[in-house]
């Protein structure tokens, strides 16, 4: 496994600490240093939501593009959706773990015979706010040792002690059995922060597959690539965001996001230009207005000098009645004597 680790992604680089207090420029010297050593995967321990967006403020400047940024304890909390929701694409793709998810789509647990939108609804009802994995873990832990009890049929400590030992018990929060020491032992859930130009905030369960509800982003764009997608609104839906930041367009499209209709010429294949077929497209409908326009004055004209024998002739025989009515159809084509 170490030997297929380090082919893919490279040797396990040292700890790079930096103070809380450390300066902007100290910061960017330490980034720029794992740039230079070919660092592929980055894990950040860090405080307080403005250190990360600092730090992927500055691998942005710097084009540090990874494969993966790691942020424990960080992409679920409220400060950092608030803050994809307000723009900070940068935070975009970042990994976090953690044991239990609201959004979790395991089945009924076995023992609760809840799921966890059940149990998060009867939190929500009881406390008023979203549970977190601790509120599950417990209420799990509760689950386990109900179950213990039923198993051992007694509340001798001896036989419940026995039973948690040998326990594999499927719950909505996880699969939960204990190893020979005691700790349970269970597989985390991997988080990503969604992609900013999906218009998605809420961070998603990516691994074990069997309980992702999105799809695992590794490795993750460029710096560049995302910004175009942002910038371009992937590149206006007609082509693709490359590497490096620019649009390459679908056939047929062109401009620096792909939001101009260009014609491609495929002679090789035969194919009729597009050019042709709008231009030939453009000469039908103008020369049936030109039909039109020519037919529609042709008959105005014929009219015109309809009326105006009609007139003469009313006059020589001093028809008043006939001269006023031909008068008001002449001006209704717009003759003015």
């Amino acid at each position: 496994l170490d030997e297929v680790r380090t082919q893919y992604f490279g040797e396990i680089q040292p700890c790079e600490k930096v103070s809380t207090k450390s300066s902007d420029d100290t910061l960017r010297l330490v980034l720029r240093r794992l740039k230079s050593n070919n660092v592929t995967i980055l894990e950040v321990f860090v405080d307080r939501l403005s250190q990360i967006r600092t730090i992927t403020e500055i691998m942005e400047d710097l084009q540090f593009n990874v494969y993966a940024v790691i942020c424990p304890a960080k992409v679920l909390k409220t400060d950092f959706v608030d803050a994809l929701e307000s723009g900070w694409w940068q935070g975009s793709y970042i990994l976090d773990s953690t044991p239990w998810l609201p959004s979790s789509i395991r089945g009924p647990g076995n023992f609760s015979n809840m799921t966890s939108q059940e149990f998060v609804e009867e939190y929500e009802d009881t406390w008023g706010e979203t549970p977190t994995y601790l509120a599950a873990a417990q209420f799990a832990a509760f689950c386990s040792l109900a179950q213990a009890i039923e198993w051992a049929d007694s509340l001798r400590p001896q036989d419940v002690a026995a039973q948690l030992r040998n326990m594999s018990l499927y719950e909505f929060y996880a699969d939960i059995s204990f190893g020979p020491t005691g700790p349970v032992t269970m597989q985390t859930i991997v988080v990503q922060a969604p992609s900013a130009s999906d218009n998605v905030t809420t961070p998603q369960a990516v691994f074990p597959f069997q309980e992702a509800t999105a799809r695992f982003i590794f490795p993750r764009p460029t710096w560049a690539q995302q910004r175009c997608r942002i910038t371009t609104s992937k590149c206006s839906g007609n082509g693709e965001c490359t590497t490096i930041g620019t649009c390459a367009c679908d056939e047929g499209w062109s401009g620096n996001a792909c939001e101009q209709l260009r014609v491609v010429a495929e002679t090789d294949e035969g194919v009729v230009l597009q050019t042709l077929a709008v231009a030939f497209a453009s000469l039908i409908v103008a020369s049936t207005l030109m039909l039109g326009f020519w037919r529609l004055c042709h008959c105005r004209y014929r009219l015109e000098r309809r009326l105006l024998e009609e007139l003469t002739q009313a006059i020589a025989r001093e028809d008043q009645r006939k001269i006023a009515s031909t008068r008001r159809r002449l001006a209704y084509c717009g003759w003015n004597p």
